[in-house]
């Protein structure tokens, strides 16, 4: 790969190094990863986003505004964990106390109603 990432100008021994001018998808070199609180910070801003589709928005550069960092987390939010959480659905019924057919009938309370 012969790509030109960044120039810069030499001053002696030092060449100074402006990462302004970087527009667009940005390289996965040039990217620091982020802090705990920053990574936490996104994330619920963006409705609880996860990192993955979070790094997505920063190397395609769709999100206007956001950080050019690497999002890395490997525990869920409170709000997440719970989200993920699968409710105990109800108990079958075995024992039945109906002995004669139509003991228990279902019926539309409600009447016809107009679509």
């Amino acid at each position: 790969m012969n790509e030109v990432l960044l120039k810069s100008k030499r001053y002696g021994d030092m060449f100074t190094l402006d990462i302004k001018p970087i527009v667009g998808k940005p390289s996965v070199c040039l990217l620091s990863k982020a802090t705990n609180d920053v990574s936490w910070l996104w994330h619920r801003r963006l409705s609880h986003l996860n990192f993955r589709n979070l790094n997505k928005l920063v190397a395609e550069d769709l999100v206007r505004g956001l950080p050019v960092l690497k999002f890395d987390n490997d525990t869920l939010c409170a709000t997440c964990e719970q989200g993920k959480q699968h409710c105990k659905g109800h108990p079958m019924v075995i024992d039945s106390k109906i002995v004669e057919p139509l003991q228990i009938l279902h019926i539309d309370l409600c009447g016809t109603s107009t679509v």
